[in-house]
């Protein structure tokens, strides 16, 4: 019986130990996944503040590009009036 018993003990610290092994790949993996978000969501917020601040330039090539339109209707008018 204490053979017995004693076999049983061993089976079930064999499966402990594989389901540990398991659940230690899992957490790993989870680790892994969880780390590449974080560097897809750096990475996103990289590409945001980029396309922000490239979006700040074009607004400001946009406004001086009116007000160079706007002078030089100006400039139009007046002469048209001559």
């Amino acid at each position: 019986a204490l053979q017995a018993r004693c076999a049983e003990l061993d089976k079930q610290h064999v499966s402990v130990q594989e389901q540990l092994a398991s659940t230690a790949a899992d957490r790993d993996a989870v680790k892994q996944e969880l780390e590449t978000l974080r560097s897809q969501a750096h990475g996103s917020q990289q590409d945001t503040a980029a396309m922000q601040k490239k979006l700040a330039q074009l607004t400001a090539e946009l406004k001086a590009s009116a007000r160079q339109l706007q002078q030089i209707q100006a400039e139009l008018t007046a002469a048209n009036r001559r």
